[in-house]
């Protein structure tokens, strides 16, 4: 069994493909709404909130964990994980860029994932120096309360209008963003990445494979699932528990 971890909706894009890329791997994906947003919160807060779940994880001796969420990934300290196997989005989106090292890349993120500056840090090494990151920091918020698309886009017009850069790609850096990815498209027309098409590196298996479901179980949720995981899932409860720093 794999884990896929993200602080609500916005994983379960990455699940679908995941699912589809793997049919016979069971996966155990856990959403904290309970937390979310992520992206408005301190490191502290951040690193304290996984600590905290992996223990879910360690419960279901669920050793490899994709981290379908960029302030996570943006946020911990990896190597302080020695004994998980945890993917790094942020790693992985920026390696699948491949524009001319001259491009203009606008990196539209949470608020926490824009302060560490880490999508700027991966792709610098690729040699991209022209790349600017704004902070949605509303975005995963209204996605995760299932906001009419258009507050979402009066939101985002409004900030986009305010952006005096002329991009020649757009990432969207966070996973609930390609929810809404046609308002980006629609707006930009440029190239955009995101991370919903990414190798995850995950190890064949011949299990019969399922997908288990840590998040709340409500209506709009279960639509929102059937409309973008092409699998049943089972529902399980999610405890949190009290112990942290399970490395």
């Amino acid at each position: 069994m794999i884990g896929v971890y993200d602080s609500g909706l916005g994983g379960l894009l990455e699940l679908n493909k995941i699912k589809l890329d793997n049919p016979h791997t069971d996966i155990l994906y856990l959403g904290d709404q309970d937390h979310a947003p992520y992206g408005n919160k301190t490191k502290a807060e951040i690193r304290q909130i996984f600590d905290q779940n992996l223990t879910f994880f360690h419960k279901y001796q669920v050793r490899q964990i994709i981290l379908a969420c960029n302030t996570l990934c943006s946020t911990i300290d990896f190597e302080n994980y020695p004994n998980y196997n945890l993917f790094d989005l942020i790693k992985a989106t920026a390696a699948g860029i491949d524009l001319p090292l001259n491009a203009g890349i606008l990196v539209f993120a949470t608020q926490s994932t824009i302060n560490a500056g880490r999508y700027e840090q991966e792709l610098a090494q690729k040699g991209y120096q022209n790349v600017k990151g704004v902070a949605l920091p509303r975005l995963a918020e209204m996605i995760e309360r299932f906001a009419e698309k258009e507050e979402i886009e009066n939101y985002l017009f409004s900030l986009f209008r305010k952006i005096d850069y002329q991009p020649d790609a757009v990432i969207l850096g966070c996973t609930h963003y390609p929810i809404v990815k046609d308002l980006f498209a629609s707006y930009f027309q440029v190239p955009l990445y995101d991370s919903t098409d990414l190798d995850f590196r995950i190890a064949k298996s011949q299990e019969v494979g399922k997908i288990f479901i840590a998040m709340h179980n409500n209506e709009p949720i279960r639509r929102f699932i059937r409309r973008y995981v092409k699998e049943e899932v089972e529902f399980i409860a999610y405890e949190q528990e009290s112990s942290f720093g399970i490395r």
